[in-house]
C-alpha cells in the first residue's frame, strides 16, 4: 500500500519562503463534483480575504464570492509557493470522497509549514498518528487536558 506524505528533501529546492502576505488560501479544483467546496468558500470569501488557485476557477458563476477571489492556476514550485505564502489553508474533500480522506494537500500544505484547515473525515488523520488521549484531527473526546 502506498501512503500520502510530503518529501522533506522539496524544502531544500524551493526559493527562500515568500512573507506570509495571504490570509486565508485554497489550492485546488473547481468543478460540479466539488459543490460542498464551493458552498464553503461562498461562505468564507464573505467573511475573509480569500485567495484561491486552481484549476477550473473559471467556471465560478462570475457573480459569486468565490469568482472575485480566483488568482490562476498554480503548479510545481507555484503552488508550494502560494501554500507558503498563507497564514491558512483550507481543504475540502472532492463530494463523492463521503467520510473518507486523502488527497496531497493534507501533506502538501502542513509539509510547507502552512496551517491546513480541512473538512473532517473518518480517515483524516493515520491511526498511527493518533495519541492516547486525543485524536489528531479527529472529532473531540471526553478526555481530560
Amino acid at each position: 500500500m502506498v501512503h500520502l506524505a510530503f518529501e522533506p528533501e522539496i524544502l531544500g529546492v524551493l526559493p527562500p519562503p515568500p512573507d506570509r502576505s495571504i490570509d486565508v488560501s485554497l489550492a485546488g479544483a473547481f468543478s460540479a463534483d466539488h459543490q460542498q467546496r464551493v458552498a464553503q468558500l461562498e461562505a468564507v470569501a464573505r467573511r475573509f480575504d480569500l485567495k484561491l488557485f486552481g484549476s477550473g476557477g473559471q467556471a465560478l458563476p462570475a457573480a459569486s464570492p468565490p469568482h472575485r477571489c480566483y488568482q490562476d492556476e498554480v503548479w510545481g514550485v507555484e503552488i508550494y509557493q502560494a501554500l507558503r505564502s498563507s497564514r491558512i489553508t483550507l481543504n475540502s474533500h472532492i463530494d463523492m470522497a463521503s467520510r473518507e480522506a486523502g488527497n496531497g494537500r493534507l501533506f502538501e500544505a502542513t509539509g510547507v509549514g502552512t496551517f491546513l484547515l480541512t473538512d473532517y473525515k473518518d480517515t483524516c488523520i493515520p491511526s498511527s498518528s493518533r495519541t492516547g488521549k486525543r485524536s489528531l484531527g479527529g472529532p473531540p473526546t471526553n478526555a481530560s487536558p
